[in-house]
């Protein structure tokens, strides 16, 4: 069945190589005299043109591929692009890039069909600045409250003055009613 396009045009080309010569005998005058022979409407004709047909159809099946394929084998991104392509491999049905953008790798197939993206590569990032959880930080500050004694007591509040505010406290509100005069 793959064939049968190939021999279809074979055929139409060596019905018209055929129809081209007798159209060429046909010309000729009919004033005169002898008929000349034509060229020969033997097999070499016809086996040329199949020839020339085969190694046209070689060249486009085999060579033009190829051709096409080194002329633009590399991608090329323009400089301070956000797109790079960190790597290619090239397998039977197209290639596999791994292309960086914006911060995140891809793996792409690209092939005859298209491109088609296969896998988010991206590595992730490990969690060093990570911040505790509450359970961490309550059991920190269980363990520096029971190993120092003297941090609870800087912590507690102080003593209120007349008021019933701390003694710092009103010092400072003293001091404030003092420069407000």
């Amino acid at each position: 069945m793959k064939r049968l396009p190939a021999v279809s045009v074979l055929a139409v080309c060596a019905q018209g190589a055929l129809a081209q010569s007798a159209l060429d005998l046909a010309k000729g005058e009919v004033t005169s005299a002898p008929v000349q022979q034509g060229p020969s409407l033997g097999l070499m004709p016809l086996i040329q043109m199949m020839v020339a047909i085969g190694i046209v159809l070689g060249l486009v099946k085999f060579l033009l591929p190829r051709l096409a394929g080194r002329l633009n084998k590399r991608l090329s991104t323009p400089i301070g692009s956000q797109i790079r392509i960190e790597d290619s491999a090239t397998f039977a049905g197209g290639t596999l890039h791994i292309v960086e953008v914006r911060g995140k790798a891809l793996l792409l197939s690209v092939g005859t069909q298209g491109v088609t993206c296969l896998a988010d590569v991206t590595e992730p990032k490990a969690a060093d600045t990570a911040a505790p959880t509450f359970m961490e930080v309550l059991e920190n500050a269980e363990a520096a409250m029971e190993s120092a004694p003297a941090a609870v007591a800087a912590v507690r509040p102080r003593p209120a003055g007349n008021s019933g505010q701390p003694a710092d406290v009103e010092e400072a509100l003293r001091r404030l009613s003092a420069l407000s005069q």
